[in-house]
């Protein structure tokens, strides 16, 4: 599922093993999502405060108890090995705009692929700037004609208003940390 809610996703890497063995990821739209910051060093900080504590005590019983509620056999189905962290980098708009950017700036080409399978369509911008090939321009920015950000720009340009709750604006660190303190 997608927005406030949990979901199940198979975990890469073991496609091969017996449906009994394989691995899944339980993520959350609401308490996975650590933070929303500007700068790559921001997120970093918050990831290196991640640990085993928080995660076990507050994160994952937010997650299990959400998951249950719509699927009640899940703790029976699932055995929990552990956790992962991740940075990753998303557009900040006002619809959660989850397809490819690709564009270039500068001789350098940038590429925000959404979700994972919009990699192949960005691909085929990646291919057209660099051959210079039905490129636009918007300010200092090359995108290519045709390609997502031509077929998405208002959506992209369209910043999330100020008191909407969407991903872009989350903190659920620190939320979750000052709970778990003041308890």
């Amino acid at each position: 599922m997608d927005g406030w809610f949990p979901c199940i996703m198979p975990y890469e890497g073991d496609e091969e093993e017996e449906d009994a063995n394989r691995k899944t990821i339980l993520t959350h739209g609401k308490y996975t999502i650590m933070g929303s910051f500007k700068t790559y060093y921001e997120a970093l900080d918050c990831k290196s405060q991640l640990n085993d504590t928080f995660i076990e005590k507050i994160v994952k019983p937010l997650c299990e108890k959400d998951i249950i509620k719509y699927w009640p056999q899940f703790e029976n189905r699932f055995k929990y090995l552990g956790w992962k962290r991740t940075i990753e980098t998303k557009l900040k708009t006002e619809k959660e705009f989850r397809n490819a950017a690709t564009w270039e700036k500068d001789s350098v080409i940038y590429v925000i692929s959404g979700k994972i399978n919009n990699i192949f369509d960005a691909e085929h911008e990646v291919f057209s700037l660099i051959k210079h090939e039905n490129i636009l321009k918007w300010g200092e920015y090359n995108y290519v004609k045709g390609g997502e950000l031509d077929r998405s720009i208002n959506e992209v340009t369209e910043k999330p208003l100020r008191n909407l709750r969407n991903t872009s604006e989350l903190q659920v660190y620190d939320e979750l940390y000052l709970q778990f303190n003041n308890n």
